[in-house]
């Protein structure tokens, strides 16, 4: 998921780019894309540096605030991050990218049906490129709500416009819960195919297989499992 938010953070600051009334804006700018940049790769001290100055030359910079919600998630700092995503949806409350984000931040803390609200805002954009992000953390956000018939229907629409890993565990999860089995083993096999499996998608195959009456399927999981140890 990191790496879904740092695709649209990217976008937000490039189509403000071109916007920016003075200099200090468009190095504010500067900031919040180099911040933005040292977020994707882990570099938290030095993003948060960046992201400060961004804000300190212009504090209505509606990426540089995103950005700084998405470092203080990875920081553990709940309240801080939920300051920076109303401040960052304040300023920009139609941008698909930031009102997503925004989505997200509030379905990881519980409140699904506010979240769900935030993440169609930022579907009612039909030429966002990155539409799949909140198609697929919509997905995500309905399947731990229990509306798993919204979940499905938000899950494959993301899946018609990128072949991502999240959209594909979260069908394989839905079947599950489901009890369609076959469908969970399809969509695991096509998870399976873009790299190596979690621990929660082996223990999920293992499972899925044991209900569908393949022991050696079954004992494969296991095995992989125990490679994986604690």
């Amino acid at each position: 998921m990191r790496h879904f938010w740092v695709v649209g953070i990217a976008w937000i600051v490039a189509a403000c780019v071109g916007s920016a009334a003075n200099s200090r804006q468009k190095l504010s700018l500067t900031y919040a894309e180099k911040g933005a940049a040292y977020l994707a790769e882990g570099n938290l001290e030095v993003a948060a540096q960046d992201l400060n100055k961004s804000l300190e030359l212009d504090p209505n910079n509606a990426a540089a605030h995103s950005t700084l919600a998405l470092l203080y998630e990875r920081l553990g700092d709940q309240e801080k991050a939920l300051a920076h995503h109303q401040a960052a949806v304040k300023l920009l409350p139609s941008d698909p990218g930031i009102v997503g984000n925004f989505g997200r931040f509030l379905c990881h803390q519980g409140r699904f049906q506010e979240g769900l609200e935030f993440l169609k805002r930022a579907l009612r954009d039909r030429l966002y490129v990155k539409r799949w992000i909140p198609l697929t953390n919509a997905g995500e956000c309905a399947l731990k709500a229990g509306k798993l018939e919204e979940a499905e229907e938000y899950l494959r629409e993301a899946l018609s416009s990128s072949e991502n890993a999240l959209a594909l565990s979260g069908l394989v999860k839905l079947y599950f819960l489901k009890q369609d089995y076959l469908k969970a083993r399809a969509f695991l096999q096509r998870y399976e195919a873009l790299g190596a499996p979690e621990r929660e998608m082996l223990e999920l195959g293992e499972k899925i297989e044991s209900a569908l009456g393949d022991r050696q399927a079954a004992d494969s999981y296991r095995r992989r499992l125990a490679e994986l140890g604690n």
